[in-house]
């Protein structure tokens, strides 16, 4: 795990480490579906990089994952902040949200409502940065 956290965190170009815990899962393949739906979203990576606390990005990006879930259980996490309660946007202080953005390391936590399966997941913002690094050279 430690390894993992460290290749996305010093990913190039890369200002902001991502890390999701998916719970709640049918099970643990499903949850780490789900994980690297929302850790992979280039929606989710623009917010995480603008320190926007969107919460519709994030409960988009888990439901096109197309993992079983209860609409009614699922509750979504950002930076400490519930963004996401019963399937829905909630109700949240995004002047407070949007500041425990600009950590260097950001976590969310997914909860689906419907199993025991969990996982943990790594991803990074995409900013200009990261775009000019791999813009620039071919492989």
């Amino acid at each position: 795990m430690d390894l993992a956290r460290r290749i996305v965190g010093e990913a190039e170009g890369s200002s902001k480490t991502l890390v999701v815990h998916v719970s709640g899962a049918s099970d643990d393949d499903s949850a780490r579906a789900a994980g690297r739906a929302l850790a992979g979203s280039l929606l989710v990576k623009t917010a995480l990089f603008g320190e926007d606390p969107n919460a519709g990005r994030l409960l988009q990006a888990v439901g096109a994952a197309g993992e079983v879930l209860d609409p009614a259980g699922v509750r979504i996490d950002l930076a400490g902040h519930r963004v996401v309660e019963g399937g829905v946007v909630a109700a949240f202080d995004e002047r407070r949200c949007r500041e425990a953005l600009k950590e260097r390391e950001v976590a969310v936590r997914v909860e689906l409502g419907v199993g025991e399966g969990e996982a943990t997941f790594f991803g990074c913002d995409l900013g200009y940065e990261y775009v000019r690094i791999n813009a620039e050279y071919r492989t």
